[in-house]
């Protein structure tokens, strides 16, 4: 509705003339249907005390969940609670060096 009542649809022959107007008129009805939002981002250092290791460490630790997901196994649900337990201590050990 608002492109047919604008001004794009006249016939112009100035090719600059087009593009300037297609421009504008793209511009403000983005404005008016999708305005642009602020928002605000934390950027926080990332910890020094964490290492390739507790990257690997993690992903088991994932993969382990989506397997017990999955399964619903309580042999994987085991291996999970474990590697739960392997992170969390590699953490604390980690923390408490630095």
């Amino acid at each position: 509705m608002d492109i047919e009542s604008s001004v794009l649809l006249k016939h112009q022959d100035d090719l600059d003339a087009v593009f300037t107007k297609y421009d504008e008129v793209l511009k403000s009805l983005l404005d008016k249907h999708a305005p642009v939002k602020e928002r605000v981002v934390t950027v926080r250092p990332s910890a020094p005390w964490y290492t390739a290791e507790v990257t690997a460490e993690k992903q088991k630790r994932r993969q382990l969940e989506r397997k017990w997901r999955a399964s619903g196994l309580p042999v994987d649900r085991e291996r999970f609670v474990y590697q739960c337990s392997v992170v969390n201590n590699m953490i604390k050990f980690l923390k408490s060096q630095y």
